[in-house]
């Protein structure tokens, strides 16, 4: 972490309220290096496979993300599974992930609330990260949950197809 950041996070941006308090808060996330010079983004229609992908990154409405949250913790009883961990943008939707496949865990990652982010994003759209060794789990999951053949999930879906 460049030596400024302490100083700009919590003095300048205001998320921290002292620079010590920042650096704290990242010592104790003990994020490890990816490993990788840098990060590619791609659609998802856009590749061939998930090999050498770190997560799949959704920009969710709220109904997305309520079927998106059911959907993480239909197999996971961890209170845990979908998680909100304050951060940068970057940080909710890479580091997190990362983080998570290197530690083998089983979180997704709710985003998008760093006010320096929220420009970039649709007034009523968050981020929600699944790290892709959390992914190989859901993926086996997602036609026995509620995503598939309910009465409710139904309705959601239509108010998402039709808005």
């Amino acid at each position: 972490m460049p030596e400024r950041v302490p100083t700009f996070v919590s003095l300048k941006e205001k998320y921290k309220q002292t620079p010590e308090m920042v650096i704290e808060y990242i010592q104790e996330l003990d994020m490890p290096l990816s490993g990788k010079p840098y990060l590619t983004f791609s659609r998802i229609d856009q590749i061939d496979s998930f090999e050498d992908k770190e997560g799949i990154l959704f920009f969710a409405t709220p109904d997305v993300l309520s079927g998106l949250t059911t959907w993480a913790y239909f197999d996971n009883n961890n209170e845990g599974a979908v998680s909100s961990i304050f951060g940068s943008g970057c940080s909710a939707v890479v580091s997190q992930a990362v983080t998570e496949n290197i530690r083998k865990g089983r979180r997704t990652f709710i985003g998008g609330f760093d006010p320096s982010v929220r420009p970039y994003l649709r007034s009523n759209e968050l981020t929600f990260t699944i790290p892709m060794v959390r992914f190989r789990e859901m993926y086996e999951t997602m036609r026995s949950s509620c995503l598939y053949d309910t009465h409710a999930w139904k309705k959601v879906r239509e108010r998402i197809l039709f808005s």
